[in-house]
């Protein structure tokens, strides 16, 4: 199953507007590969990982999850925020030889009802390793 398709199902199983792919090198945040209802983003398109809600995953090389931005005082000057308003969130580092190759993640303007379910986080972190798989 290719990248592209692993993050079109996983969006469309999570009801968010974007799923991607990106790879982080030198503080530098790549999209590698992405499924989206947005046409902002572009395979290629290249950011300072401090202007993206995954600099949280990469500090923490753990799940991050965000339901309401908007409700955090911190994140309402986040760059991410203040351009797209972005107000979901789910991201989960890539893994490779024991180093953070990227992260996974998925977002939406729109504000979620309720916290990701276990369900939901196991989606995300089962297409993980499939797309590790898939990149070594």
């Amino acid at each position: 199953m290719s990248i592209k398709h692993l993050l079109s199902q996983l969006r469309l199983e999570l009801n968010m507007e974007t799923a991607i792919l990106a790879q982080i090198s030198d503080n530098q945040y790549k999209i590698e590969d992405i499924s989206s209802t947005m046409d902002i983003f572009n395979p290629g398109d290249t950011f300072d990982l401090t202007q993206t809600y995954c600099e949280a995953v990469i500090q923490s090389q753990k799940l991050v999850t965000y339901t309401n931005v908007g409700k955090i005082q911190k994140m309402r000057l986040h760059p991410v925020y203040t351009l797209l308003q972005l107000e979901s969130y789910i991201g989960y580092p890539i893994i490779i030889n024991d180093q953070v190759w990227g992260t996974l993640n998925l977002s939406s303007t729109d504000i979620r009802g309720s916290e990701f379910t276990l369900a939901e986080i196991e989606k995300v972190k089962n297409t993980a390793v499939q797309i590790t798989r898939e990149l070594t």
